[in-house]
């Protein structure tokens, strides 16, 4: 591994159980599933708008939201910024030009590619994750510079396991989710 993020990465990766491992593999499959569910003739539409939805929310908040996004025809109860984009996505505007910044918008492909595509979505906990530590909320400071490093390294590791980027992101995710919820018990 060439980079602190990289080493990071996998040691994350290896304290993944089998179940985690497999959970991880199909987690972006089963969100493409919901997407088509949201909007059966445009998968873009729905991944658009469910990571139009996500920033700051959990996924079962996320879901909740897009969904609602789609019944009742406008986005609410997010920040204006995020349901203006949503909006805009569901009255037919490309995601991936809408979307803007690189966690969304490699979020939104994920999504619509089940998982195959080719940058890591650098959410908070991916982020956490590279960084080998829990940061706050507010001390997060994800420059261009920096996601391209983590996706760098997430793709470096990915490619070292003979892993989809995606799909080692998504395991990343379950394990760190995992370990910080015990975490925060255990304090």
């Amino acid at each position: 591994m060439t980079t602190d993020y990289a080493v990071n990465i996998m040691n994350t990766y290896k304290r993944a159980t089998s179940e985690e491992i497999a959970d991880g593999i199909g987690w972006y499959a089963r969100a493409r599933d919901f997407a088509l569910e949201l909007s059966p003739d445009d998968v873009w539409r729905g991944a658009g708008v469910i990571a139009a939805m996500s920033p700051l929310k959990s996924w079962p908040e996320n879901m909740r939201l897009a969904r609602e996004a789609f019944v009742n025809g406008v986005a609410r109860g997010h920040f204006p910024g995020q349901c203006d984009k949503a909006n805009r996505i569901m009255a037919g505007e490309d995601p991936r030009v809408v979307l803007g910044g690189p966690k969304t918008t490699s979020f939104c492909i994920a999504i619509a590619t089940g998982g195959r595509g080719e940058v890591a979505t650098i959410d908070a906990h991916a982020h956490d994750a590279a960084m080998g530590e829990s940061h706050a909320w507010g001390k997060r400071l994800l420059s261009k510079g920096k996601f391209n490093a983590m996706d760098a390294a997430y793709r470096e590791v990915a490619d070292y396991l003979g892993l989809a980027v995606n799909d080692l992101q998504a395991i990343v995710w379950v394990v760190w989710k995992r370990e910080k919820k015990r975490s925060a018990v255990a304090a």
